[in-house]
């Protein structure tokens, strides 16, 4: 899977309208294994707001959210 290519899709951006404030993009699927299949789903979410008042880019949170249905 791969993030969409307008990056507005999954950007959220803070109130000068140029400063990204949160990214987030959902993404899902079906995988087989020992016969049966499963639907999954995953959430990736960087949030940029300690980033931005620290100015440091590595205060970025990163979260990832994996789900697996059978």
């Amino acid at each position: 899977m791969t993030l969409p290519e307008d990056s507005d899709e999954y950007t959220t951006y803070d109130s000068d309208g140029r400063t990204v404030a949160k990214e987030y993009c959902s993404f899902s699927g079906e995988a087989t294994m020992d016969d049966a299949t499963y639907s999954w789903s995953a959430v990736l979410s960087y949030d940029y707001a300690m980033a931005n008042a620290s100015s440091n880019l590595a205060d970025t949170v990163r979260t990832i959210f994996i789900y697996v249905n059978s």
